[in-house]
């Protein structure tokens, strides 16, 4: 199959979030993100500048990205998420900015967008 030279549409991936639960236990639930699909250049300055941040090096010329604003920025859609009810929450910035709220969220997911692009160059 020929390389199609183009921006490629978003992905879906399987994200799986861990939460403390009662009882000093930890409870994971399951929902598919959908990824934006970023050119390299925007990958490796995100990854660039979240890895000096962790080692306290961050570049004063360098806009900081926390985990919050690096999940909006790849998170771009979802399925499998509902409500305290049980009904289908649709993807929007209200109930992403809702989702990015609950400690540790944003960073799984962007520990698991990394993990996709990795997984993606183990395959090649």
């Amino acid at each position: 199959m020929a390389l199609v030279l183009k921006q490629k549409e978003p992905y879906s991936w399987p994200l799986k979030i861990t939460l403390p639960a009662d009882g000093g236990k930890r409870a994971t639930e399951s929902f598919t993100g959908v990824f934006a699909w970023l050119n390299q250049s925007r990958i490796e300055e995100i990854r660039r500048t979240v890895r000096l941040q962790s080692m306290g090096l961050a570049d004063p010329d360098q806009q900081e990205i926390d985990d919050i604003s690096a999940a909006k920025e790849v998170l771009v859609g979802w399925a499998d998420v509902i409500d305290d009810e049980g009904d289908e929450v649709p993807f929007s910035d209200r109930a992403l900015d809702q989702l990015l709220q609950v400690p540790t969220v944003a960073g799984q997911i962007v520990k698991q967008w990394q993990q996709s692009l990795e997984a993606a160059k183990k395959g090649n």
